[in-house]
């Protein structure tokens, strides 16, 4: 895949970056506090030709080794 960055689109932001705080079942009986941070977006594409899928490309041969006696 083959994907140019420039043209492609951008990041849209759908809800700012939030913190929540808050006590869970028993956590305020064992004094434990939870922080929650995140941040909605969404993928704008404003080109979708940007994109590019290269399909039989030659691949190098591997060779597969035996692991080393110990």
């Amino acid at each position: 895949m083959l994907l140019a960055t420039g043209l492609f689109g951008y990041v849209g932001v759908r809800e700012p970056l939030g913190m929540r705080v808050g006590y869970a079942n028993d956590d305020l009986v064992r004094n434990i506090l939870r922080f929650v941070g995140e941040e909605r977006l969404v993928l704008c594409v404003t080109r979708p030709d940007a994109v590019l899928k290269l399909t039989n490309l030659p691949a190098p041969a591997t060779t597969r080794t035996a692991p080393a006696k110990k």
